[in-house]
């Protein structure tokens, strides 16, 4: 008679339990860009990266006087365009470090290390978008005034959009726009006045000052301390937009529907 092997048995399977819902107290929310007034706010997160702004606006000063001093007018030729190039250059630099810096002021403190860090990680990108938009509403403005003055209304915020490493920076203006059409259309026109009235105290600056470089530093000033608070509000601006809104604030539902084509692409078995 056989031996019957004696048969073990299986553990049961215990059910896993479900998942509670999460409250309101265990979602985070997200950090507030701005006040009631975007000027308001930028004015006060303006002071978070004010070693930053002052280094940046000096710099300026200074390579910006050395490069198109009115006083030392070069003719035209290679020299002036080499000092015309290297102008831009300036302009390009300090403006996306500046952008970057105001792109970081909702979280607190930006030094000046961290604003260059953040710029060099989207410095060619920031650099192509920039000089097509400064092209093309250039372009729009050699006949008539008013095209380029609406195309810049309209795409405010290309720069910051290129900054923040948007490779379809013109997309993601539009699609900012659309987030907060309101406010930007408010903000957009508020600063319109501002520069107007920027340009034309620089113009009072200008007449009344003595007829030296002591002029021209005053301008160039007053055109970096109103050009850092501009930047800083509409850096918090399109923050507020869903282009801007920073990957580690987004929820999981956000970040999982950007990452899910990427990751739909990635299962996709290969052929061949």
């Amino acid at each position: 008679m056989s031996e019957q092997t004696p048969v073990t048995p299986s553990p049961e399977i215990q059910p896993v339990p479900p998942t509670a819902p999460a409250t309101k107290g265990d979602i985070a929310k997200p950090p507030k860009y701005y006040g009631f007034s975007v000027y308001v706010s930028a004015i006060i997160r303006w002071w978070r990266a004010i070693l930053t702004m002052v280094i940046l606006i000096v710099a300026n000063l200074v390579l910006q006087t050395l490069f198109m001093s009115p006083y030392d007018a070069a003719p035209i030729g290679p020299l002036f365009w080499l000092k015309a190039t290297l102008s831009g250059i300036t302009f390009i630099c300090v403006w996306g470090i500046m952008i970057s810096a105001a792109l970081h002021v909702y979280k607190g403190h930006v030094s000046f290390k961290e604003a260059v860090g953040h710029f060099r990680q989207s410095w060619l990108n920031f650099t192509i978008w920039l000089v097509v938009w400064v092209v093309v509403c250039a372009a729009l403005s050699l006949f008539q005034f008013w095209p380029g003055l609406v195309a810049v209304f309209i795409t405010f915020y290309v720069p910051f959009a290129a900054a923040d490493g948007q490779r379809n920076a013109i997309g993601a203006n539009f699609k900012a726009i659309g987030s907060r059409p309101i406010r930007y259309f408010f903000t957009a026109v508020l600063t319109g006045i501002l520069i107007f009235g920027a340009l034309y105290l620089i113009g009072g600056l200008t007449l009344f000052s003595s007829p030296n470089l002591h002029g021209v530093w005053v301008s160039w000033a007053f055109i970096g301390l109103i050009g850092s608070v501009m930047t800083v509000a509409w850096g918090l601006l399109y923050r507020s937009t869903k282009p801007g809104t920073p990957i580690e604030t987004k929820t999981p539902v956000e970040a999982g529907t950007e990452a899910a084509p990427e990751t739909e692409k990635a299962a996709e078995p290969t052929t061949g």
